[in-house]
Order: structure tokens, then sequence, then C-alpha cells
């Protein structure tokens, strides 16, 4: 797909439990392979550098909800790079491939070396050396729900005590920085 291609209930979306993108099967006495599929399968099309999925799934209130997933195969198939991804804030409402407008949970490139990603009422983030960084959670009305300075490679913050819904996280090392909405259940 390309990308500001719209996602919506018109997409044609594979309703299989799953989509292959690239699949080589080898047999021994055979060289080098028997059998290539997939729609990004570099032995038809070459390296898939950069290109975008689209989604759908039901929340947990039963919203339908679309969203997009950049992501590469290289290596004759064997690598899948997930580059970043999103998905549209709004009920059932269209988002187009690569729009970062109204959106949750993109993971975008940033000079500070650092995942952040929630699961259940939990924060990670790992930060891939150990070094000080300045941490800020808030709410989307900007209220502080937490600041500190993380001085290990694996913090993770308990969200027990705070409600469900969308809370932005800010990871803070001299001149870089990474930024990113997270969701607790």
């Amino acid at each position: 797909m390309q990308a500001s291609q719209v996602i919506d209930y018109n997409f044609n979306f594979y309703n299989d439990n799953y989509q292959t993108l690239a699949k080589t099967s080898y047999e021994s006495g055979y060289f080098p392979s028997t059998d290539h599929s997939g729609n990004w399968n570099p032995y038809f099309w070459g390296e898939q550098i950069e290109n975008f999925l689209g989604f759908r799934f039901t929340d947990e209130e039963n919203i339908q909800r679309y969203g997009w997933i950049r992501c590469s195969v290289i290596d004759s198939g064997r690598t899948l790079i997930i580059h970043d991804y999103a998905y549209e804030m709004q009920p059932d409402y269209p988002i187009l491939a690569g729009d970062t407008i109204s959106f949750v949970n993109v993971d975008e490139q940033s000079s500070l070396n650092a995942t952040i990603y929630s699961f259940e009422n939990n924060v990670f983030i790992n930060i891939n050396k150990n070094s000080s960084v300045h941490m800020i959670i808030v709410d989307l009305t900007g209220n502080l729900i937490a600041e500190k300075e993380i001085n290990v490679q694996l913090e993770i913050i308990n969200m027990n005590n705070y409600p469900t819904g969308i809370y932005i996280v800010n990871l803070d090392q001299d001149d870089r920085q990474l930024t990113k909405k997270i969701f607790i259940n």
C-alpha cells in the first residue's frame, strides 16, 4: 500500500488469522529453494523497504479502529523490520497510511535510543545504555503523573492508581528526546 492511501471499511483486508508477507520453503536436495509466496516476497519483487500494511481491530469497548504499520521485508524474506505504526484515535474513523495527526502508539525514530511501551497497567522504558534519562508522564490534560531520573536499562512504572486512558511519556537526555503516547488498561 502507498503512503496516504485511505484505510477504512472499504479497504480490502485479509480476513484470515494470518497474512503471508514473504515465505520461502527449503527442501533438502533442492537449491536454492522450492517455493516462494507472499505479496512482499523479495524473490519476486526485490526487497520491500518501508511499505505500509493497513489493519483494523475491535478494541475492548467493541469499537472498530483502523491503523497502519510501516515495515520492511529484507534478507531474502528472512527479516521483518517494523519501523513505526499508528491507529486512529477516533472510533470507526479512517486513517491515511503514514498519517500521524490523530494517532496512538507511533514510535517515531529519535536520536535517543530507547523504547517505550505499555502492557496492562505498566509502562516499560528500555534504555539501550545504562545512562541517566529524565522521564515525565502526563495525562492528556497535561497533569503531571510521574517524574524521575532513570539510571537503569529497564524501568517499569506501575500505573494501577491511575484511570484507564492515554498518557504521554517523555524521555529527555541532554539534547536528545523521545515522546510517545501509551494506553493504560
